[in-house]
């Protein structure tokens, strides 16, 4: 790569494991994120020239990378003791306007310990600098076999949690040839210039740190504008517990998983009602099996009216009772229900099946000794106002997760305003009221689009609502 002479050929393996090719190539290689671009940085002279890598050259590189504005930097190369030198670097670029990931190998020492530069995942030195519990924006990467086990020769420390994740790096060394292309990882390989360039089995951490390189890469394409803080934080949390032991020293989270960094999860199954006449309609479903699914969303309709949210379950709880309203007979309204997984990166799935459900009390008030009014929301949220369309009254649905000021404004389509409440040190809660298509001289407003602002200092959302006359 521009003039780049790999002699080791370590270099050319790590990218074609990140880049590779689309698909199957007809060799048995598909890169990671087969549309990434790639910048390569000579840190070392190869073993042919006796010049190994040094902390200058990586930190150089890691200067020149952050200022050429990559969005991910991979290092596949560590050093045993701490270097003050590439811990100054790795705080120049994260505190660069647009800082980067930087995903580190573990090294290949087994319990000796994480290298330095992946050790500053959980670990900082300079209290001037608020990191000392760990630099948000690395990745420290330890390996697996294609088993999912962690490898003795993949490095961690028994006492810190210094490796973030795990991706595949191959079985460990001592294997026969034989059995390579089932344990160790086939990439592109170009050591001495070959031409054409060959492809070569490998194994160590050097190895895994590129395939969350290139999932990385992945995850800032598919969510335009986000943070490598917030890529580092879907990766962790999309990761799958292979042990099934939560985070440990040796694996992190656990080991990556691509499809459910970057997708949205599957919808709800089995979603039913088991509650008898004259009860609250209990809703039930089995549970998803997303690491990153933090709630389940329950949507209800009335007849032939609209679709609405009528309310949310923290993960891993299946169930949801609605309580205003009480089974029926087949002579009362007919309400339907369904249920939307969402996810850390706040992607909903599908709909579970609907369900039908004969009813009585409809928009009942919720008791003040209701259970639901007495947890406490995770997150501010305004929900989707229902019924909408709307004639005379829409109710605004908002979740406070602790005390607040907070400003509920409705503007037409031109942004005047059109009726205004303000409430002051609001208690966290779940919180709904209506408005009842009046401007604030208590005059009745024409038929139109109408735009609902929730507010508090710290949260700000708007929905839309049509009113017909």
């Amino acid at each position: 790569i521009d003039g780049i002479n790999d002699i080791s050929g370590h270099g050319t393996h790590v990218m074609g494991i990140i880049i590779g090719a689309q698909a199957n190539n007809g060799v048995g290689i598909a890169g990671v994120d087969w549309h990434a671009q790639i910048t390569a940085h000579k840190i070392a002279g190869g073993a042919e020239s006796g010049v190994g890598p040094s902390t200058i050259n990586v930190g150089q590189a890691l200067i020149h990378s952050t200022n050429s504005g990559m969005n991910v930097i991979n290092l596949s190369w560590g050093i045993t003791s701490h270097s003050s030198y590439l811990e100054q670097t790795l705080l120049y670029a994260m505190e660069a306007p647009d800082p980067p990931v930087i995903v580190c190998s573990s090294g290949n020492d087994g319990s000796s310990g994480v290298g330095c530069p992946a050790h500053h995942f959980e670990w900082g030195s300079d209290p001037g600098h608020d990191y000392e519990n760990g630099y948000p924006n690395i990745l420290s990467v330890g390996a697996t076999t294609p088993t999912g086990d962690i490898p003795s020769y993949s490095s961690w420390t028994d006492d810190h949690y210094q490796v973030s994740i795990v991706a595949p790096g191959g079985a460990n060394y001592q294997i026969e040839r034989e059995v390579r292309v089932m344990e160790q990882v086939f990439s592109t390989w170009n050591a001495s210039g070959e031409d054409p360039p060959q492809y070569e089995f490998l194994n160590g951490t050097s190895m895994a740190a590129p395939h969350v390189t290139g999932l990385a890469s992945l995850v800032f394409a598919r969510f335009p504008g986000i943070s490598a803080e917030e890529v580092c934080a879907i990766i962790m949390v999309s990761a799958e517990d292979t042990d099934g032991g939560g985070r440990d020293y040796r694996s992190g989270y656990g080991r990556i998983n691509a499809f459910y960094a970057v997708a949205p999860p599957a919808a709800p199954e089995n979603l039913s009602c088991s509650s008898g006449l004259g009860e609250n309609p209990v809703l039930s479903w089995d549970s998803n099996d997303e690491p990153d699914l933090i709630r389940y969303n329950i949507y209800k309709k009335e007849g032939a009216g609209s679709w609405f949210s009528i309310g949310t379950v923290d993960e891993p709880n299946t169930t949801w009772t609605d309580v205003s309203c009480e089974i029926g007979t087949k002579s009362d309204p007919i309400v339907y229900y369904k249920v939307k997984a969402e996810d850390y990166t706040e992607q909903e799935s599908t709909a579970s099946n609907t369900i039908l459900v004969w009813v009585e009390g409809i928009n009942k008030k919720i008791p003040e000794n209701s259970d639901l009014l007495s947890e406490i929301p995770t997150r501010y949220a305004l929900k989707e106002v229902y019924p909408n369309p709307f004639n005379p009254c829409t109710t605004i649905q908002y979740e406070l997760p602790e005390t607040a000021d907070i400003s509920i404004t409705v503007y037409d389509m031109l942004g005047r305003t059109i009726w205004t409440y303000d409430e002051s040190a609001k208690p966290a809660g779940y919180y709904s009221m209506q408005w009842n298509g009046l401007n604030n001289d208590g005059k009745m407003v024409a038929s139109g689009i109408y735009l609902i602002s929730f507010s508090t200092p710290e949260y700000r959302a708007v929905q839309k609502a049509v009113l017909i006359r």
